[in-house]
């Protein structure tokens, strides 16, 4: 496997990545389930947002748009 540089981009899409799952993880943790199917849009939102942030850099990745 080719090792990738850690570039600014890279970096810079390494840590919303980061930062979307982090906020995910949060809402899993903290909402109930009542909460979480009414949040639905907005956790896809951020799914999303992690998928197109990787998606240059990841080696299999599909359309988030």
């Amino acid at each position: 496997m080719q090792q990738l540089r850690m570039t600014s981009d890279l970096e810079d899409a390494i840590n919303v990545a980061w930062n979307e799952a982090e906020e995910l993880d949060c809402s899993f943790q903290e909402l109930d389930d009542i909460d979480l199917v009414e949040c639905r849009e907005a956790l896809h939102k951020r799914a999303k947002l992690i998928m197109s942030a990787l998606h240059n850099y990841a080696f299999y990745s599909v359309r988030t748009d």
